[in-house]
């Protein structure tokens, strides 16, 4: 009696690592014209490593001149299949795609909705709901209103690196200022920047923001600009970089 065995050995066929495809219909494993080089999935590869020794090597040892291995080649079909879907289910396990640092865009806005964002604040473009998202779950979720919070929720609308301080207004009730420096405010809109931390969802009830660029010290604008004209065009290039000049804010 013939015993095979599907555990693999020191002389079990070797799976390739990579097969030729050629475009060519009359040449299917590009034997002819070199064709291109596919990666079978891993999860193909693992069913494939599973047969029985003798079933590999005769695949290996069929139409070895057209690239061989025409059943790699077949499993590959559902075997890509069931991988992709094997990707996911791990992905989800794994936490792939409820983490703001790895899930894909198309999970963007489904991660926001999950997380409470305003449907208006989900509208917002791609990489800047992923900064948000990133804020919102670094150190759970803070309450909203706070002015931590609305800090840095203000910082996902600057340009990289912007920073903002919140205060209550020292004259008006339920009016709080959002202090920024006038060169990171995209285009100097600070009105469309306080519509947009307005409808971010995170100003409490019943207040309304104000956004005003900070003015600067003399000695501070010195100290930024420094201390020769050519030293004071290249850290200076723009009336907002020169308004906003050597302010910090914290």
């Amino acid at each position: 009696m013939i015993t095979i065995s599907s555990t693999l050995d020191a002389g079990s066929p070797k799976r390739p690592s990579a097969l030729h495809d050629g475009g060519d219909p009359s040449d299917p494993y590009g034997a002819l014209d070199g064709g291109s080089v596919y990666q079978p999935h891993a999860w193909t590869g693992q069913w494939w490593d599973s047969l029985p020794h003798a079933y590999k090597e005769a695949d290996q040892s069929v139409n070895p001149e057209l690239g061989g291995y025409p059943m790699l080649r077949f499993m590959d079909g559902p075997g890509r299949i069931a991988g992709e879907i094997a990707d996911i289910t791990n992905g989800m396990y794994a936490g792939a795609y409820t983490d703001p640092e790895t899930a894909p865009d198309s999970m963007l806005r489904w991660l926001a909705m999950m997380l409470g964002v305003p449907p208006r604040q989900r509208q917002v473009p791609l990489p800047q709901l992923r900064t948000q998202l990133q804020v919102l779950t670094s150190a759970g979720r803070p309450a909203a209103g706070t002015r931590a919070m609305l800090q840095e929720i203000t910082k996902t609308f600057l340009t990289d690196g912007g920073q903002c301080l919140v205060e209550p207004s020292s004259t008006r009730p339920h009016v709080l200022i959002l202090y920024v420096r006038a060169y990171e405010v995209p285009d100097g809109d600070l009105a469309a920047l306080a519509s947009r931390v307005q409808d971010s969802g995170y100003v409490p009830a019943g207040h309304v923001v104000e956004a005003k660029p900070v003015i600067t010290t003399w000695d501070a604008w010195e100290d930024t600009a420094g201390v020769t004209w050519d030293l004071k065009e290249a850290n200076i290039p723009t009336w907002n970089r020169s308004d906003s000049a050597g302010v910090i804010l914290e």
